[in-house]
């Protein structure tokens, strides 16, 4: 059984969606490795930046189909000095299918099984402070 902790789903839980901080929170989705890979939706899932990371979510070596549970892999397209190539980052999400989404954004999305364990909450200057969140 696995255990995750979501400090955004946290705080929206308890509803404290704009008090005590001033502005909405969200997910973002990276690693020690890589920052920034996603960014939750207020549609539904996470908007991969593509123009920064190839993001697959794979399952027994094939791209997963929408619904399936896969690992995700992800090649970072901006380090040059250090490249992570189809780096295996072990953290499972489900395949997503292309269709546009509600929010008007274009960019890929991907939806977590093992929910991220990182949320940025704004401040109420719009200023982040990010809060880690454990997950066992």
């Amino acid at each position: 059984m696995q255990l995750e902790m979501r400090v955004a789903a946290t705080l929206r839980s308890l509803g404290w969606t704009k008090q005590p901080f001033g502005g909405k929170t969200f997910d973002q989705y990276g690693s020690q490795e890589l920052s920034g890979i996603a960014h939750e939706c207020e549609a539904r899932g996470h908007h991969i930046a593509a123009e920064s990371y190839i993001v697959e979510d794979l399952n027994d070596g094939r791209a997963a189909k929408p619904g399936e549970v896969g690992e995700v892999v992800i090649t970072d397209l901006n380090s040059f000095s250090v490249p992570l190539i189809r780096y295996r980052t072990e953290d499972r999400a489900i395949a997503m299918d292309k269709t546009p989404c509600d929010c008007g954004r274009g960019l890929p999305r991907i939806s977590w099984a093992r929910e991220p364990v990182r949320s940025i909450v704004p401040g109420p200057n719009q200023t982040a402070g990010t809060y880690h969140a454990v997950q066992a």
